[in-house]
């Protein structure tokens, strides 16, 4: 079973990668819908990324002669901290002080 909008062979539509479909903004002008799905589909950046969605809008892109978007690349001091991490850090370090005195 291929998702919709597939064609059997590989060969993919704008909608195969465009669900739920924006039919407004798709008719009106495809290469800013594509442009705004490719970067959806960047998400948080390399390497956590929606790489399907990725690989088809960019080639897509390419194909409509569109230039690729240049997003930055995945940056971990963004994230919050996860509030019981330092807590966990504590206790492998006590276990390791424990071990290594023994």
């Amino acid at each position: 079973m291929l998702p919709y909008g597939m064609i059997a062979g590989g060969n993919f539509t704008l909608t195969s990668i465009t669900q739920p479909v924006d039919i407004e903004l798709q008719a009106q002008n495809p290469p800013d819908y594509i442009y705004l799905r490719n970067r959806s589909a960047w998400g948080d950046g390399e390497p956590y990324v929606r790489r399907y969605e990725l690989a088809r809008t960019t080639e897509l892109l390419q194909q409509m002669q569109v230039p690729i978007p240049n997003l930055p690349p995945y940056n971990p001091d963004k994230d919050a901290p996860i509030p019981w991490a330092a807590e966990v850090r504590a206790a492998i370090n006590k276990l390791r002080d424990e071990k290594q005195a023994n």
